[in-house]
């Protein structure tokens, strides 16, 4: 709804009071062309004092294109928000193109297509305007302030926490953050397909310190993953084909060699380990200790505990969600999950990207694991591009490796459950 504001000393009853001394028809028909001209100039007024959401990200979206004389305009809801809000922003964003001049049109018709996604990140509530013209694609993010709550309805909720760890331009496979005496003065191990590298925060700023070259064990495949594990001033590394032992305390260093031995799914004592094939970028299926339950290949796996012990959750090569039981779920979950546990909550968590390919933003979606079921537990949350690489790091904490669009670098995210009352 559009409300006009006029000025004091322009009431509705001084203008239709202009001129009365003429004839009643000539005085309606300019009372009417003046009403008319104020409507305008205030709707123009409005539309480039942009002060709403709609009309700053039109607004930001016009500033990006420059004033076609057409649009093609399409909508998407991955939100929280309730059918009437987004119907209301949609019918808005509408009317502010409208109100530049530009004519929403069918796609064949239009010079320019925009397709406006409403939609949550880890930092809070963001709407993206993914812009095509002709060959080129721009993705702009507008974002606003808005809570995330997990559980709705019960006495604690669950919100998802994020902590942005690091930032390179070279892909990140897995991290682990050293333990330190002051969190200010952390150590962050970041695994890159061809090197290893210690960051130090000081003074608030991350900066690498020490670097190790692994060109010469560096995966073949297109898309190498990788973990790594900390514990006891020493960690692993693990490659495709290859595994890598060292110090991470003073002078960092590693020695590497061929090897075949199953990953660590989790860095807990005692936790199963998986076969992955070396030449590809799944894990065969085969664990130690072996499960009642032969696997299928699978992409992720990530452990929870039960009554009777722990178990696995697995997004398979074909796509399916599979307990270690055997029963399968018709889920919408990409090829990356992780378990998650919040400390309000006996429950586990499991935290699944979205059904999506690299070149797009990626989400997290969490849901709550009963018996063999995911029942969501939430809305997605967005991030600022695809998810490459997820992983558990303890029952409380999921790290995540991705590649923001808008900036190009590969960063990295420590996740967390969140209780509030």
């Amino acid at each position: 709804m559009i409300y006009l504001r006029f000025p004091r000393r322009m009431h509705f009853g001084s203008i239709v009071r202009v001129r009365q001394k003429h004839t009643r028809s000539v005085s309606a028909a300019r009372c009417a062309i003046l009403f008319g001209l104020v409507i305008i100039s205030s709707l123009a007024l409005w539309a480039q004092n942009a002060t709403t959401p709609e009309a700053q990200l039109v607004q930001r979206v016009l500033d990006r294109i420059g004033s076609p004389t057409s649009i093609s305009l399409s909508f998407s809801n991955v939100s929280s928000f309730p059918a009437t809000e987004i119907e209301r922003s949609r019918r808005e964003i509408e009317q502010q193109f409208r109100l530049h001049g530009v004519r929403p049109a069918a796609p064949e018709q239009a010079v320019v297509s925009v397709i406006v996604t409403f939609s949550e990140n880890i930092r809070g509530t963001v709407w993206l305007a993914e812009i095509l013209e002709g060959p080129t694609r721009d993705v702009l993010i507008f974002p606003a302030a808005k809570t995330f709550s997990a559980l709705p309805g019960s006495q604690n909720t669950i919100s998802l926490q994020s902590r942005l760890i690091l930032s390179q331009d070279s892909p990140i496979l897995d991290f682990v953050e050293l333990p330190a005496a002051n969190p200010a003065e952390r150590q962050v191990l970041a695994l890159s397909p061809d090197k290893l590298v210690l960051y130090a925060t000081q003074q608030g700023r991350t900066q690498a310190t020490q670097v190790i070259n692994l060109a010469a064990v560096r995966a073949r495949t297109r898309d190498p993953r990788g973990r790594l594990f900390f514990h006891d001033n020493m960690f692993e590394a693990y490659l495709p084909g290859y595994r890598c032992d060292g110090n991470a305390t003073g002078t960092l260093s590693a020695s590497c060699q061929q090897s075949d031995d199953p990953w660590p799914l989790v860095s807990a004592p005692n936790s199963p380990k998986a076969f992955y094939a070396n030449a590809r970028n799944f894990f065969t299926g085969v664990i130690t200790p072996a499960r009642d339950q032969a696997l299928p290949p699978f992409y992720a796996a990530s452990v929870y505990n039960g009554a009777d012990g722990n178990h696995l959750l697995l997004v398979t090569t074909d796509g399916r969600v599979q307990f270690d039981n055997g029963s399968t779920l018709h889920v919408a979950i990409g090829s990356e999950i992780a378990t998650i546990k919040a400390e309000c909550s006996d429950s586990w968590f499991a935290l699944g990207s979205r059904t999506t390919d690299w070149t797009r933003f990626d989400g997290l979606q969490l849901s709550n694991i009963n018996g063999s079921e995911l029942q969501p537990a939430g809305r997605e949350v967005e991030l600022p591009g695809p998810v490459l690489a997820m992983w558990s790091a303890g029952a409380g904490q999921v790290n995540v490796a991705t590649r923001n669009l808008q900036t190009g670098a590969y960063e990295a995210y420590a996740i967390s459950a969140a209780c509030h009352r």
